[in-house]
Formats: structure tokens, C-alpha cells, sequence
């Protein structure tokens, strides 16, 4: 993200600001990708939770530590969508569509190591059970092309509102540790690849490119 930045700068460097809408592929301000940038470092630099050293929080100590790490993450990846690109919260129309332009790769690990842990989608499955009806219907659906995403949404949801622990519904705290984990880094490294495709690669042909002609 930080190269994204850099980019900004050298648009303001240039005196070329205030052509920002007709040169990058976003309907948002400067200021609203130096917010995101704010939240993506807040995510990327958390390791964990220092938790009280009197009393033994080991395994599960852990795990809740990851689920914190991973709404900080989509936290990032929340404010891209709805305040960067400016898709509503019940816009669930724009949302596939947005998601249709995303590289999801990066999240591709993360849901193969779910998989793994709990064959069969049983993830998905239990997980269903907690959310709206949208999200509900986006992780039974086994042909769902964004699957990769709404996993990693439900797992926010379903712990920031308090149906989701480490230690019940089926879960065990050392998986759904890795798991958070792996969709932590996954979603900052969507987040990136987006802003760079989209704000720092049009930045830096419009300023750069003729130079190299």
C-alpha cells in the first residue's frame, strides 16, 4: 500500500490532483485511500494480543488473538468496498460484481487449509447457520464463484457478533487460528493488489509512461 501512496504523492508533485477521477479507476478522494492505507497498516503490522500473564490463556488465547487479527483485516477490506468504490451495505448486486474484479488468488490457501479442517465444507456449513440470509445462501451454494471471500466475511461476522468462539460450534482453536491467520494476510494482500492495479499502476503510466516512449 505504501507504493500506492508514493503514487498519490507523485500526482500531487506533478500538479495533477485535481484530474484524480480521470486518470484512476476509483470514485473516491485522496484522502479516503490514505484512510484505507491507515487501516491495511493496522492490520499488516498486528501480531497478536498480549494477554494478562497471571492467568493461563494459552490455545484459545490464540485463537480469539487471530479472529482480532482477521477483523482488522476485513476491516481494510470493508472500507475498500464501501467507501473507496462506493458500494452500499444491501447492494448486493454491486458487491458480486465488485468482487468479479478482485484477484482472489491470495485467499485461495486460506480456503483450501478450511477444507482441510473441516471436509466437506462443514465450515461453510456451520458457519451458515450464524449469518444473514445472503451469506447464508452464498456459503451453502458449492458453486459459488466467490466463496473464497464470503468465508472470510463470515468468520468476521459471526465473531464480532458474538456466535462465534474458538472452542465451540465443532470448531478447534489451533485450526480456526490458522485459518484466520491465512485470511488475514490473503484479504491485505487483496486489498493491495486492487489499489495498486487501479490507483498506482494508472498514476504511474499517465506520469511515467510517455517519459519511457
Amino acid at each position: 500500500m505504501q507504493a500506492v501512496i508514493d503514487a498519490i504523492d507523485a500526482l500531487v508533485s506533478w500538479n495533477y490532483l485535481r484530474h484524480w477521477r480521470h486518470i484512476v479507476g476509483v470514485p473516491c478522494d485522496a484522502g479516503d485511500v490514505n484512510r484505507l492505507k491507515a487501516r491495511h497498516d493496522a492490520a499488516s503490522r498486528y501480531r497478536m494480543i498480549r494477554w494478562h500473564d497471571a492467568t493461563p490463556f494459552r490455545t484459545v488465547g490464540g485463537a480469539y488473538s487471530e479472529l482480532v487479527g482477521l477483523t482488522l483485516a476485513y476491516s481494510a477490506f470493508d472500507y475498500m468496498r464501501d467507501v473507496v468504490f462506493r458500494i452500499g451495505p444491501r447492494d448486493w448486486r454491486g458487491r458480486r460484481e465488485f468482487y468479479g474484479t478482485l484477484d482472489l488468488t491470495p485467499l485461495a490457501e486460506p480456503l483450501e487449509t478450511a477444507n482441510t479442517y473441516y471436509p466437506k465444507r462443514a465450515l461453510q456449513a456451520a458457519l451458515s447457520g450464524m449469518v444473514n440470509p445472503f451469506l447464508s445462501a452464498a456459503l451453502l451454494d458449492a458453486e459459488n464463484p466467490f466463496e473464497r471471500i464470503h468465508v472470510g466475511e463470515a468468520l468476521r461476522h459471526t465473531f464480532v457478533h458474538g456466535k462465534l468462539s474458538p472452542s465451540g460450534g465443532g470448531f478447534e482453536p489451533n485450526t480456526l487460528q490458522q485459518i484466520c491467520q491465512e485470511y488475514r494476510l490473503g484479504l491485505l494482500d487483496v486489498v493491495t493488489r486492487h489499489m495498486m492495479a487501479t490507483v498506482h499502476d494508472p498514476i504511474i503510466e499517465m506520469i511515467y509512461g510517455g517519459l519511457s516512449d
